[in-house]
């Protein structure tokens, strides 16, 4: 997560090494195994049904809200993937107060967050200085994070089913939780844990290619040389860790991980990167995958 990313509402941002090869959900080439229409909520609270036509090309629309209305919508295309961006948003987009990698719908699904396979969105919310952070109120509907340091920023998940509460607070001009407030992003998943993710099954012991320098990262940072990964797994949502061995063959990192006697469970991952410059960032995915 340590390459920079520059966002505007009228530019996609870079793609976030996501898996090319991979049909888009509802498409016909994925018919045979997933005839259905995926539905996804935005970090808006908005709800939208992402479909394909014959070719494969993706579409979007509003679904109702709880109280029958439906939001005003606006869709876009390009080549990272199809952007739809909610009346509520806008204003946030246009200020570059939100990732625009949030409204990127057919970009979400292929990273599991889908409403099939995920209750939350995954944040990181970068602020104004340290006093902001410290002091930032938790949105309703948050759960509150690690402090990224490195970034002046904090990790945050947000109840799908409470998000548009969430987006109230951080966007009401007066919230105590908006206020200090930089910038909302997108906690991105990386290639690797993706295709873990998808095949849900690992077995007791593998080697994973991390692909660690393609993650994508906050905050318009440009990284150094990626210098140092850890690499650590929990059992138990992360109330205990256990350290992965990590290795580097020239431009490429590995992580062993021991799943020794863990058949059945569910595996968190939690990643720290370093690069050349003294930089460093974590990441930690819940329920990555399960061990068989």
């Amino acid at each position: 997560m340590l390459a920079g990313t520059v966002i505007a509402p009228s530019v996609a941002a870079p793609p976030d090494g996501r898996d090319a090869n991979r049909p888009i959900p509802g498409s016909a080439a994925t018919a045979a195994t997933d005839p259905k229409p995926v539905t996804l909520t935005l970090v808006t609270g908005d709800r939208v049904l992402v479909t394909a036509d014959a070719s494969g090309a993706p579409a979007a629309s509003a679904l109702p809200r709880a109280d029958d209305s439906v939001p005003l919508v606006q869709t876009r295309q390009s080549d990272p993937g199809l952007y739809v961006y909610p009346e509520s948003a806008v204003s946030a987009l246009a200020a570059g107060t939100v990732d625009e990698e949030l409204f990127n719908v057919t970009g979400l699904i292929r990273q599991g967050y889908d409403d099939s396979r995920a209750d939350s969105v995954p944040l990181i919310a970068t602020c104004t200085g340290d006093t902001a952070r410290r002091t930032l109120v938790t949105p309703r509907g948050a759960e509150r994070g690690s402090a990224l340091d490195i970034i002046g920023g904090l990790a945050l998940k947000a109840d799908k089913k409470r998000a548009a509460d969430f987006w109230a607070d951080l966007t009401e001009p007066r919230s105590r939780s908006g206020s200090g407030l930089k910038k909302l992003w997108l906690d991105r998943m990386s290639l690797a844990l993706r295709r873990a993710r998808r095949r849900h099954e690992v077995g007791p012991r593998e080697e994973r290619p991390a692909d660690l320098a393609r993650r994508t990262g906050h905050a318009g940072y440009t990284p150094g040389e990626l210098t140092g990964a850890e690499v650590s797994f929990s059992y138990d949502g992360g109330e205990t860790w256990h350290a992965a061995a990590t290795a580097r063959e020239g431009g490429r990192w590995t992580a062993t991980v021991d799943h020794a006697d863990a058949a059945g469970k569910s595996v968190t991952l939690r990643t720290e990167l370093t690069d050349a410059n003294g930089n460093s960032v974590v990441q930690t995915v819940n329920d990555a995958y399960a061990v068989r």
